[in-house]
């Protein structure tokens, strides 16, 4: 059992670091259409590693968080002034279809398996949707605060997300040897954390 979940494990990190430039590369020269699909690919994944780790704790309705991750691929499509209507629209009858499911499935399913998917749906789906939003935004000239203006988790996201991650990207010495072959320290900015064996 124990060499099952090594090997699950260690599938899920190299998964992630073949991924990752892939990632990297669509969502710095990809067009639009094609980072929504991306995303919607991420956040389908996403979501079957959150509900997975809840399986023999509690049974989501997965099928409803899919429906939302799939609903990123088409962000663009929908005009802009209908989204936030269909975000909305989107979010009530998925508590609707939620509460539907614990009523049809005789109690089977409870607030617990309801609030799990629910929770999924907000935290990850919401959450990338915001990426391809952003990134657009970004692209045609606007700063990061006018974006951050009127959304009312950025603050969380952004705390929430430096907490874990400043200590990986920021000002850094690095020793380096200068014209005249001395050893000197140069300031930088950039990646902090790195794998030592990759030296």
């Amino acid at each position: 059992m124990e060499t099952a979940k090594k090997k699950i494990n260690v599938t899920r990190i190299v998964s992630g670091l073949m991924l990752f430039p892939l990632v990297a590369v669509v969502l710095i020269w990809g067009n639009k259409y094609l980072v929504d699909v991306l995303i919607s690919l991420i956040a389908i994944l996403s979501l079957h590693e959150f509900y997975n780790a809840f399986k023999g704790k509690a049974n989501p309705v997965e099928i409803i968080g899919y429906i939302a991750a799939v609903s990123i691929a088409f962000i663009h499509v929908i005009p802009v002034s209908w989204m936030l209507k269909i975000i909305g629209a989107v979010l009530a009858v998925s508590i609707l279809a939620l509460f539907l499911t614990v009523i049809m499935s005789n109690l089977k399913r409870n607030i617990v398996d309801i609030s799990i998917t629910f929770f999924g749906i907000c935290y990850i789906v919401i959450f990338l949707m915001f990426i391809s939003i952003i990134r657009e935004n970004l692209q045609n000239g606007k700063s990061i605060e006018e974006l951050t203006s009127t959304l009312t988790f950025y603050d969380y996201y952004l705390e929430g997300y430096s907490a874990v991650l400043s200590g990986f990207i920021g000002n850094y010495s690095i020793e380096t040897l200068d014209e005249n072959n001395q050893k000197v320290f140069k300031n930088t900015y950039g990646l902090k954390a790195f794998l030592p064996i990759a030296k």
